[in-house]
């Protein structure tokens, strides 16, 4: 497996209801959304977000469209309000930032767009992000990215029948003709996390280790020269992630 460089940077929304009600989320999946506005900075929406009047919604992580940072918003294992339907109970949602050049009609998804190369820019950069992203969350989750109900959007979250009827992020890529689709990102996913890894199947001096939280060896289940043996443990215990010597997460 690859090593996923990514700096998640804290915003936690400690102010909105969402945050404060605090119910727990047992990640079964990941659901990728885009805002469906034109404004590509996270910092607006994490200030809409972060209020306590603010009862409409709370996601679990903005991604800037200017920059491609990742903002965390809420803690990953609680239950967000993100999916408008029961996939707020097992997916975390993820918020795509959107290029500042578009213009919605004042119903439906569609828009138009002036400048279609530059957008693209901007959802490139959101795009590229978020597989990283996705790839760092399901190696921590141990989840399975090709499977289309782990890894969806918020549109095919209302075609499962498990979210509001919203066709992000899907009618920002077609809107613009670029060529990202959900069974693309899942690819993508996929292959940044089947990537060679720098961690050797079998160390010969340390231990892989399989713990709820590197900061707490108290929850530490196993400890494997192989990583296979590691990531197989991970796997049959929910909520255990695999770490390497150094304590970075592998899975």
């Amino acid at each position: 497996m690859a090593k996923i460089e990514l700096d998640i940077k804290q915003a936690l929304c400690v102010e909105n209801p969402c945050y404060k009600l605090d119910q727990p989320l047992a990640v079964r999946g990941l659901m990728l959304h885009s805002v469906g506005c034109p404004q590509p900075n996270a910092a607006v929406f994490i200030r809409q977000f972060n209020r306590p009047d603010f009862s409409r919604a709370c996601v679990h992580a903005f991604i800037d469209a200017n920059t491609g940072e990742v903002y965390q918003t809420l803690p990953w294992e609680m239950r967000g309000w993100h999916a408008g339907g029961t996939a707020n109970g097992s997916h975390i949602g993820i918020e795509m930032c959107e290029p500042p050049n578009i213009r919605y009609h004042k119903t439906g998804c569609a828009f138009d767009c002036a400048d279609p190369k530059a957008a693209a820019e901007y959802v490139s950069r959101a795009y590229n992000s978020a597989v990283r992203l996705f790839a760092w969350l399901c190696r921590r989750f141990a989840l399975y990215p090709a499977d289309p109900k782990v890894i969806i959007s918020h549109s095919e979250g209302h075609a499962l029948g498990v979210a509001s009827n919203h066709g992000d992020p899907e009618h920002l890529w077609q809107g613009l003709g670029l060529p990202y689709t959900m069974d693309g990102f899942r690819r993508d996913v996929t292959a940044l996390l089947s990537a060679p890894t720098p961690y050797p199947e079998t160390l010969k001096s340390g231990c892989y280790r399989v713990r709820r939280s590197w900061q707490d060896p108290s929850t530490q289940i196993g400890a494997f020269l192989s990583l296979s043996r590691a990531r197989r443990c991970a796997r049959a215990n929910r909520g255990y992630k695999v770490y390497a010597p150094n304590g970075e997460i592998i899975m």
